[in-house]
Formats: C-alpha cells, sequence, structure tokens
C-alpha cells in the first residue's frame, strides 16, 4: 500500500510540475519520470520532445502553492527554480537577485523570470551552501519568497544520482 501512494504522489507531481520543465516546450512533447524520493522532496528525470534526457528535477511544494525544485541538467548545470503561482507572470532574461542561505547573504546572483518561475544558475558555492541550509530567502526587485529547506542534503544528492543515471531510476530488487 505505501508502495501504491508513493507512487501516486510522484505522479501528481509529476503532473504539478509540466508547466514548469522545459523552456520553450510545448508540456505535450516532454516526458516527465519518477526517478525516487529524498524525503519530501520528489525526484523527477525529464527527457526533452526526442526523448533525449534533459535534466532531473529534486522539487517540492509548500502549502502556500510555491514550489521550489533544484534541477541538474544533462550538461552539468545545476539550476534552482522557484515558482509561486501568487507572482504575476514576466518574461524578464536577467533579474538582479539576492540569496540567503544559512544566514549567509549572496548579492548579484544571476536570474531570469520566466512566467512565475525565478531560475538561478546555482554556482559550486551556492549550491554547498544550499546543502547546508535550512532556509532560503530569495530576493528580487519584484518578488520576496522565503521557503524551508528541510532534506536539502538528500535532494542535492537525488538530483545528481538520477543525473549521473540519465534519468533511469534504479532497478527494484
Amino acid at each position: 500500500m505505501h508502495r501504491l501512494s508513493s507512487l501516486f504522489r510522484a505522479l501528481a507531481a509529476s503532473l504539478a510540475v509540466l508547466p514548469l520543465l522545459v523552456a520553450g516546450a510545448a508540456a505535450e512533447d516532454i516526458r516527465v519520470t519518477p526517478y525516487g524520493q529524498a524525503g519530501y522532496w520528489q525526484i523527477l528525470a525529464i527527457f526533452d520532445a526526442e526523448q533525449r534526457f534533459d535534466h532531473c528535477m529534486a522539487t517540492v511544494q509548500y502549502r502556500s502553492g510555491a514550489r521550489l525544485s533544484l534541477n541538474a541538467h544533462a550538461d552539468g548545470r545545476v539550476q534552482m527554480q522557484v515558482h509561486d503561482p501568487a507572482w504575476p507572470a514576466r518574461d524578464l532574461p536577467k533579474v538582479p537577485a539576492s540569496l540567503t542561505l544559512s544566514e549567509q547573504r549572496l548579492e548579484g546572483v544571476a536570474a531570469s523570470m520566466s512566467g512565475r518561475s525565478l531560475f538561478i544558475e546555482m554556482t559550486s558555492l551556492e549550491l554547498a551552501l544550499w546543502r547546508e541550509s535550512r532556509s532560503l530567502l530569495v530576493e528580487t526587485p519584484h518578488e520576496i519568497i522565503s521557503l524551508g529547506l528541510n532534506g536539502a542534503a538528500a535532494a542535492v544528492d537525488g538530483a545528481e544520482q538520477c543525473r549521473a543515471a540519465g534519468g533511469v531510476p534504479p532497478k527494484q530488487g
């Protein structure tokens, strides 16, 4: 029964993130495959319109409706994505942002907005801080959001394992 409820949660998470996945791609062209779970975080593998592996996503949804994702791309990039349905839709290729992770404030972080999602390319420093953090504060001239990061290290590990496996889940034995 537990396995079945996990499968349904993974399927619900997969459907909820379809609009957020691959910029410029139609949702029907993208394949989302549940890869695993890391605490509250769902790990999903994303494949593009040609069914090539694109990235893995560790994602969690908050009671507020906001969704936080860590995207580990096939090319090695790691990107944080914050989606808040309460934000107005914007398409901004460059947005100045600041991050506060574990009470360490990082100014001048490069970000972009697409719809109601903010994307931040993560540096190795930001990723290391993410692993150890319990909270995240993101500020731009337009938005501010504060989110808990329970299980952040496991989310990073899950997304990186998924990426290393090309999105193919491990065999259940």
